[in-house]
């Protein structure tokens, strides 16, 4: 699990909601600096990488479907794309009020990827 927040949404690890005040298709969400409990760096491809593992129905998620929101790239995986380190742009498929507020739903959290391989899941 990240230590701080790397989102400035009102999500666990937020220190500040992403300025998205009105429902829109896309969101530009700045992360803050954070590191997991190994002291790497949480980055946006960590979103990334978790998002699209969640969605995957090959994992078979309990809540996959939260991600239904999100737009798809004509590969399948999500519309969402780290423009750098700290920052993630998400498309979606319509407006969404509460877009925010789904991003503090824990399946949203992102995993470690270097232990998700060691368990073989």
């Amino acid at each position: 699990m990240p230590t701080g927040c790397p989102f400035r949404t009102r999500c666990k690890y937020a220190t500040e909601k992403c300025g998205q005040e009105m429902p829109q298709l896309v969101y530009t969400v700045k992360m803050i600096k954070s590191q997991w409990s190994n002291g790497e760096e949480v980055t946006a491809n960590d979103f990334v990488y978790s998002w699209n593992r969640a969605a995957d129905e090959k994992t078979a998620a309990d809540y996959a479907y939260l991600f239904d929101i999100i737009a798809r790239n004509d590969d399948g995986s999500l519309a969402v794309e780290a423009t750098d380190d700290y920052t993630l742009k998400i498309t979606l498929t319509n407006p969404c009020p509460y877009f925010n507020d789904l991003m503090a739903f824990p399946t949203y959290f992102p995993v470690y990827q270097k232990d998700v391989g060691k368990s073989g899941s």
